[in-house]
């Protein structure tokens, strides 16, 4: 089954689930990297040996991971950065909770919310603090609650009684924003907030529509109840408050596309504030909102600059077809407003090599614009084109060197994407120390295509700058090949026993399979006297050189399982990602993969699912970790798990009542999934119940650009082929163009 990957702010196309993060964390980390660059191109290294050598586990331990996830591992945090000061752990901010005095304990909650469903063992404490006679402390332990989310579900029911007792406004606000992030279709909650609908204070009244809308997007429950949480919410838009108008805004893109029709008479240029929001509105529904499109580009032609920035930003979020966005879009490039152009060029990134009639338009605009933002989203348009955009590389070029920081890093970034024939470029700006790192860590995203830029990478292989030979070691094992100098040069690194980027080099050999190295990484593996860190890399680069060797692999998975349970997030991610690789299946594998479902960090927890489907286990522990996921507040998370459920077949039949309940989410894909999920687990009787609420969820699929969901979809239906609102959905997965959709169909 596939996953969503994220092409706007909210809404998605699938690559598969099982590899979905590593794109994202090759993007993290190409940002990170450059954020951390000082105005002489270095970055802070920690002194202490050890918290660098902690980081760099999760490399030893990846199978075939991506390398831009392993380099984060061995990218050390600046000592500057947030991450790096000293934060109270949970225990100590229940006990200051517990017994300081009221701005303490205030203090102490809303500490525990920024930390989100890490601070679960917070939650009995934070119920107890709602009783607090401090308005302050009540209010704060209720907005944490409510950051928790739907692992505080204990705290439900005191948040309904605050909403019946408590006649405070700020106090009833912020339960029902609680509840709505807690349990949104809990039916109590519901009904208390239908309730306060008439409420004399606006802000409660626009945050119970909100909890209406959030639990029931298509208004399927109460009609009446959801038509009048829309109205308050439009009403909202011409709020005097910031805060109620940007709820609004938020609440219905929450509501999904069934607004879009009462919108779309709301885009008025005569009431430049109201048009203002609804196009926000517009933008956050993305595609859904595509019958406002003509309004829109009505818009794009205002006099009011304000609003035609705000109604291109909503045109590029709905994605018209390239025949007839990419003129429009191209013409504002000449827009006097700044924001307007920025606006223009974001637009035409989405289209990709189909923006390729508008390249010589970018390209003047990132060699001549005045404003900032405009040749950095110049540059990042021309990326997006890829290798279409080969003609600007020469201007990419003289960027880096006479343009603001900004603008010159788009520019590299953009030549990294533009991929092979940037290579030359790139090549020579090796020669350059001030950019040799940096071009470095574009050739190795451009991977196996930059084979040309071996020779001159392995120059640099020992560098006096430790991030430059990071970069270059990296961009090396991402290409996956080297020429012989260059391995000289690696094997040299790794008999220096001081050497710091010993355990790298090692992995680096590990990528390269270099079969000489074997003996080397023998010895090295069976020396008590070598660090545990390097012993480690050694048995891992030899399980690469030798995969079927049953030696190597029993000396893994002992890792393995000691690495999923491993205090460093990254490395229990990249634990998980090796146990699936390798195929581990014993108990103590597989329980520690099943708690690692409930981790703290939500990327943890979504390649923990994956694995779950992956490795083909399931037991009533990961039915329940698994029940809990399908609320979780991160939507790739939810995907994750209702993938896993799916994938389990009739042994997830427990969790239907769960996955039904999706059905009814404002996400399409999200709605999709659980259509799927259904289709896969729940029984016959269940299924001729809710056969026309899966066959609409099921809509989206027909007309996926990935031909991978549909096939999923078609080869369930084919299972289900008795269901008669499902027949037709089937017919036309049976006449799809792509040949394996039409044999998952079982037209072929």
């Amino acid at each position: 089954m596939t996953r969503a990957r994220r092409t706007g702010e909210t809404h998605r196309t699938p690559p598969r689930p099982a590899r979905k993060i590593r794109r994202l964390a090759d993007w993290w980390f190409s940002r990170a990297v450059h954020a951390a660059r000082s105005k002489h191109g270095r970055t802070t290294v920690r002194s202490r040996r050890w918290s660098r050598c902690a980081a760099m586990l999760c490399a030893m331990i990846v199978g075939t991971a991506c390398v831009g996830t392993v380099r984060a591992a061995f990218q050390p945090p600046s000592a500057d950065s947030p991450a790096e000061r000293e934060q109270p752990s949970v225990d100590e901010l229940i006990r200051r909770l517990r017994m300081g005095t009221a701005a303490e304990r205030a203090r102490a909650a809303r500490q525990l919310g920024a930390l989100g469903p890490q601070a679960a063992p917070a939650v009995a404490d934070l119920i107890a603090a709602t009783r607090n006679r401090s308005i302050a402390v009540r209010h704060e332990a209720i907005l944490a609650l409510g950051e928790i989310g739907p692992a505080a579900a204990a705290a439900v029911p005191r948040l309904l009684e605050l909403l019946r007792t408590d006649d405070v406004a700020l106090i009833q606000h912020a339960c029902l924003h609680a509840l709505r992030r807690i349990a949104p279709d809990d039916r109590a909650a519901r009904k208390a907030a239908a309730a306060l609908l008439r409420s004399s204070d606006r802000r409660v009244r626009t945050a119970a529509a909100w909890l209406i809308v959030a639990g029931d997007p298509q208004g399927r429950r109460d009609p009446g109840v959801y038509e009048r949480a829309v109205s308050i919410l439009i009403e909202g838009l011409d709020a005097p408050a910031e805060d109620i108008r940007s709820d609004a805004v938020e609440a219905l893109v929450d509501a999904g596309a069934a607004v879009v029709p009462k919108l779309v008479p709301l885009l008025d240029p005569n009431r430049p504030e109201r048009c203002v929001h609804v196009c926000d509105v517009l933008e956050g529904l993305g595609p859904a909102a595509a019958d406002a499109a003509d309004k829109l580009l009505q818009l794009a032609e205002s006099t009011d600059s304000r609003i035609c920035w705000h109604a291109v930003r909503a045109l590029a979020a709905i994605g018209l077809p390239a025949e007839r966005g990419v003129p429009v879009f191209r013409r504002l490039l000449k827009h006097a407003d700044p924001r307007v152009r920025a606006a223009a060029c974001e637009g035409l990134a989405r289209y990709g090599g189909d923006a390729r009639p508008a390249l010589n338009d970018l390209r003047e605009r990132l060699r001549g614009d005045k404003a900032l933002l405009v040749r950095v989203a110049a540059a990042r348009a021309i990326g997006a084109m890829g290798p279409s955009a080969a003609g600007a590389i020469a201007d990419l070029d003289r960027t880096l060197d006479d343009a603001p920081a900004p603008v010159a890093l788009a520019a590299l970034n953009a030549l990294e994407l533009i991929g092979e024939p940037s290579v030359p470029v790139l090549t020579r700006r090796l020669e350059e120390p001030a950019w040799r790192a940096l071009a470095a860590h574009a050739l190795g995203n451009i991977g196996p295509s930059a084979a040309a830029a071996v020779p001159k990478l392995g120059r640099y292989v020992n560098d006096a700058d430790e991030t430059t030979r990071r970069e270059v070691l990296f961009a090396i094992a991402a290409i996956g090949e080297a020429d012989w100098p260059t391995i000289r040069r690696l094997l040299q690194i790794v008999k220096d026993e001081n050497d710091p980027q010993r355990p790298l080099a090692i992995y680096v050999l590990g990528r390269l399979r270099v079969e000489q190295a074997e003996a080397l990484l023998q010895h090295i593996s069976a020396d008590a006297n070598a660090d545990e860190l390097t012993r480690f890399a050694a048995v891992w680069a030899l399980l690469q050189i030798r995969p079927d060797d049953g030696r190597y692999r029993s000396a893994a998975a002992p890792l393995v399982t000691r690495a999923l349970n491993n205090d460093i997030p990254l490395v229990r991610r990249e634990a998980v990602r090796t146990a699936v690789e390798l195929g581990l299946k014993s108990p103590p594998v597989v329980a520690a993969v099943t708690k690692l479902i409930d981790d703290p960090q939500p990327d943890v927890r979504l390649e923990a699912l994956a694995a779950i489907a992956d490795l083909g286990v399931w037991n009533d522990a990961v039915a329940k970790a698994v029940r809990v996921r399908l609320d979780d507040p991160v939507p790739d998370v939810r995907y994750a798990a209702l993938h896993a459920a799916g994938s389990a077949g009739p042994n997830a039949a427990s969790l239907v009542d769960s996955v039904s309940k999706r059905l009814d989410v404002a996400d399409p894909f999200e709605r999709c999934l659980a259509a799927w999920a259904m289709l896969r687990i729940a029984p016959r009787d269940v299924l001729l119940r809710e056969q026309q609420r899966i066959a609409d969820a099921l809509q989206l699929a027909l007309d996926w650009p990935d031909p991978e969901l549909r096939r999923n979809v078609a080869a369930a239906l084919r299972a289900r082929a008795d269901l008669p609102a499902l027949a037709k959905l089937r017919e036309r997965l049976a006449r799809d163009p792509d040949a394996s959709v039409r044999r998952a169909a079982g037209a072929e």
